[in-house]
């Protein structure tokens, strides 16, 4: 695993693994993108703003049941927790996910 920080943008992008990016879904509200590859492992996480509490319940929605332990890691790396995350900033009435 990997992170850079891009300073200019203030967004930190973290590599869970090494691959070609097929596709990315946004997450607007959490200021976060996701990187899959055609197999739709994901592949890394761009957060714009990482100083703030980070939306873990998205996150985890997003990359999915089997990959959260990889995400768990990458961001526990980082010092961050579901005790210090923001609750989930989708709402419950269902996720608001963009793909590029």
């Amino acid at each position: 695993m990997r992170y850079s920080y891009d300073t200019e943008a203030e967004a930190l992008y973290l590599t869970l693994q090494d691959g070609i990016v097929a596709r990315s879904q946004v997450l607007p509200e959490a200021n976060l993108v996701v990187d899959f590859d055609s197999q739709g492992r994901p592949l890394g996480l761009e957060v714009i703003h990482p100083e703030r509490p980070w939306p873990l319940a998205d996150i985890f929605s997003v990359v999915g049941e089997e990959w959260k332990s990889l995400v768990r890691e990458a961001l526990g790396i980082l010092g961050i927790s579901e005790e210090n995350a923001y609750p989930s900033r989708l709402g419950t009435t269902g996720r608001s996910l963009a793909t590029t």
